[in-house]
């Protein structure tokens, strides 16, 4: 063989094969040796593809190089959201109402977190606070489980309760019962930021439901209902029902399982919405109700009175809120005919003498806000609905309207109204007594005003419409003898804003009876389409009405708020339907409509509204404004769509309801 022969036949003999590092995917699969060629023999022969995952190759310098990699791109994101997360909490620590609402806006106008963060840089870099309460912010955070939440440890001035250091609630819970804090259980808070929130009002869940035995669950209820219910409606004196909640006596004449139940079935229609908007709790709240109506039909002689009459009060809230008027009206009949018996069931256990002198105390208490509560609601109703003459004041002892309560409580009543579940510092003190006062005094200036136009008078009763003229000077200035703490200042809590939009409605509904009277025809309302001065103020007050809602939204937002406003905001829109062309109505009107739609995400009644309106706009061949076509669905020809998240149970008989409540033809 010569040389050139012999160099040809060692090129053509093969080489030693390279190692493969990483195996092909297919050759993972059949668990076949990969010779680490693209294609593979073994796919080379089978036809299959061969791809091969540079990831999965863990030879150390590629690994490595790739964990570093993956780390710095890590921490660049990690870096990214601490930028983000300091920059709101910084926003927020800066004390700028202003600063903290704009936030609140973007982020639940779903904002995408990279527009998000460019608002918090650009607020940082354009205002010197912020970035400063940026700077103090120390961004290591403890084990969560060996450390309390610092919301637990401290009140809301930022001061450590050693009260709450120890385990237990603060001495200065609401609604300063004498008796000690109930424990809190201790568990992991996971779902809603409303859970997160430690519930200024805590008590028990046994004996007083079967539901569900989470006390912070119950607490957070509770404190719900007291927070935004409670301050209209007065069912219950909210110190007595505590303290008796708290002594846990099944048995006592001012608490019972029904009522507490009914209570939680109420204030479940307050609770946070769920990420699709829709009510939560929905299931539980059905249970809390149908105990409480098992332990109504169960109740025999020796039943409490007062607890069943206060339960048919809180049960006809809720009946209404939830769109169930008729039922509510058939319960709000019932109660009154058992409340007829309180005074025979207060003398009999006066004379049974099984309570002492403070408890007999406690239960005038309860009778009196009761009495007083039902005639507020038989005089907003009897405004409502035009149908019956409002009662006169019940000769029950007025509950007075001051700082302290005289009662058999001394403590002040006012200790701080929180707008629970947000932890927002208020800036202007509420008083439940000085509320309480005023709405009644409101309750009794209506009531007098409605008397004095009696069904069926014409425009030729000119004496009783010089009274009514009168009569409605003073409705003019009801608010100027209120306490400070009622007067509309620059801040001024929900109910202080909510109390001088009913005032607002009064003065409406006055105007739309007296117009309706003068055109002729008292049982129809018109009012809109009929000139001259009640016209014009009419007019007036539904634009104040909008005007105000818009500033609760602007200040308090829109999660949560009083359910009586449906009422004055109700009325307010079908005012300004006909006005649309004009500017102040125009806005009144979009804000009346904001607020409506945020009360429809909720309750029925808001929900049964909106459709009304839009039917109405559609019948009268009104345009709505497009700042708000977006809150109702488009009409057919035949009839409108469902209003956005309304169920099927709205039905015509509810919106012709509806209608007759609104008195407009």
């Amino acid at each position: 063989m010569n040389p050139g022969q012999q160099q040809q036949q060692q090129q053509q003999q093969p080489r030693g094969q390279r190692k493969a590092s990483v195996a092909c995917g297919a050759c993972k699969y059949r668990k076949t040796k990969c010779t680490g060629a693209s294609p593979c023999d073994a796919c080379a022969t089978r036809g299959t593809p061969c791809i091969y995952d540079v990831t999965t190759d863990q030879r150390r310098k590629i690994a490595n190089q790739r964990n570093i990699q993956h780390l710095a791109e890590t921490r660049l994101v990690l870096e990214r959201y601490q930028q983000l997360i300091g920059g709101i909490v910084a926003i927020l620590r800066a004390d700028d109402d202003g600063l903290a609402r704009d936030l609140v806006n973007a982020i639940r106008s779903n904002t995408d977190l990279s527009q998000l963060a460019a608002h918090v840089r650009n607020v940082r870099r354009d205002m010197p606070n912020v970035e400063h309460a940026f700077s103090q912010i120390n961004f290591s955070i403890e084990d969560t489980e060996e450390r309390q939440s610092s919301s637990g440890l401290t009140d809301f001035d930022g001061q450590p309760d050693p009260s709450l250091q120890n385990g237990e609630r603060s001495p200065t819970d609401r609604s300063h019962g004498g008796s000690p804090p109930y424990p809190r259980k201790k568990r992991i808070r996971t779902g809603r930021i409303e859970d997160m929130v430690n519930p200024p009002v805590s008590i028990p869940a046994k004996p007083w439901t079967t539901v569900t035995d989470d006390d912070d669950f119950v607490s957070h209820l509770i404190s719900l209902w007291f927070t935004w219910a409670h301050p209209w409606w007065h069912w219950v004196d909210e110190h007595v029902l505590l303290e008796a909640m708290r002594n846990g006596d099944v048995n006592d004449p001012i608490c019972s399982p029904f009522l507490v139940n009914m209570i939680l079935a109420d204030s479940c229609l307050l609770d946070a919405l769920d990420e699709n908007d829709s009510l939560s709790n929905t299931e539980l709240r059905d249970q809390f109700y149908a105990e409480a109506l098992k332990g109504l039909d169960a109740a025999d002689h020796r039943t409490s009175l007062l607890t069943i009459v206060q339960t048919m009060g809180v049960q006809w809230t809720y009946l209404v809120t939830n769109g169930q008027d008729k039922h509510g009206h058939t319960v709000l009949h019932e109660q009154h005919k058992k409340s007829k018996d309180l005074d025979q069931w207060r003398a009999n256990i006066d004379r049974e003498g099984l309570y002492s002198a403070a408890e007999l105390a406690k239960i005038d208490t309860c009778l009196d806000n009761l009495a007083w509560t039902m005639f507020a609601l038989d005089t907003v109703s009897s405004m409502s609905s035009g149908e019956m003459s409002p009662p006169p004041p019940p000769s029950k002892r007025r509950p007075a309207n001051d700082h302290r309560g005289d009662g058999p409580h001394t403590e002040p009543r006012e200790t701080l109204w929180l707008p629970y579940p947000e932890q927002k510092k208020i800036k202007s003190p509420f008083h439940y007594q000085c509320h309480l006062g005023s709405f009644l005094s409101l309750a009794e200036v209506a009531a007098k005003d409605e008397s004095m136009l009696p069904q069926g008078h014409t425009k030729n009763d000119p004496q009783i419409y010089h009274a009514f003229y009168k009569r409605f000077e003073e409705l003019e200035k009801w608010s100027l003898p209120l306490p400070p703490c009622m007067q509309l200042g620059p801040h001024a809590t929900p109910h202080v804003i909510t109390l001088h939009a009913l005032h607002y409605w009064v003065m409406l509904s006055m105007c739309k009876e007296v117009a309706a009277a003068e055109a002729g025809h008292a049982s129809q309302s018109k009012i809109m389409s009929t000139g001259g001065i009640w016209h014009a103020r009419a007019l007036n007050a539904a634009r104040a009405i909008g005007n105000l809602m818009l500033r609760m939204y602007r200040e308090w937002g829109h999660d949560h708020f009083p359910v009586i406003i449906t009422q004055p905001v109700s009325l307010a829109l079908f005012a300004l339907l006909d006005h649309l062309h004009e500017q102040a109505s125009l806005t009144a009107f979009v804000s009346l409509c904001y607020t409506m739609h945020a009360a429809a995400r909720r309750y029925m009644v808001g929900k049964g509204v909106m459709r009304l309106l839009q039917q109405t706009a559609w019948d009268r061949g009104i345009q709505l404004p497009s700042e708000v076509m977006h809150l109702f669905y488009t009409h057919s020809i035949q009839q409108p769509h469902a209003y956005p998240g309304a169920p099927p149970e709205i039905s015509v008989d509810y919106l012709l309801g509806k209608w007759d409540d609104f008195n407009i033809k």
